[in-house]
């Protein structure tokens, strides 16, 4: 599934790495879904890196997913924006 920044359009690489705010391991928190392999804290919120071309904003998990309301329609699926 393709991702990026909801603010700025980056695209991340599988390389790409956010670290934890919990623990601060690094890892890719968009392949684990907002969550941190490590300590299994959960990121609602993922910031752009900027260090890698982004603008260094932080935006909802399921915003980095510009696919994923297409995907959900197509199984009569609305996700719920409240």
């Amino acid at each position: 599934m393709r991702t990026q920044c909801p603010k700025c359009t980056w695209s991340p690489t599988p390389e790409s790495e956010w670290v934890c705010d919990a623990c601060g391991f690094a890892g890719n928190l968009l392949i684990s879904v907002g969550e941190c392999s490590e300590c299994r804290h959960i990121h609602p919120n993922i910031y752009c890196i900027e260090w890698e071309g982004g603008c260094g904003e932080s935006s909802l998990l399921l915003d980095w997913f510009p696919d994923l309301d297409e995907g959900l329609s197509e199984l009569n699926i609305e996700r719920n924006l409240d």
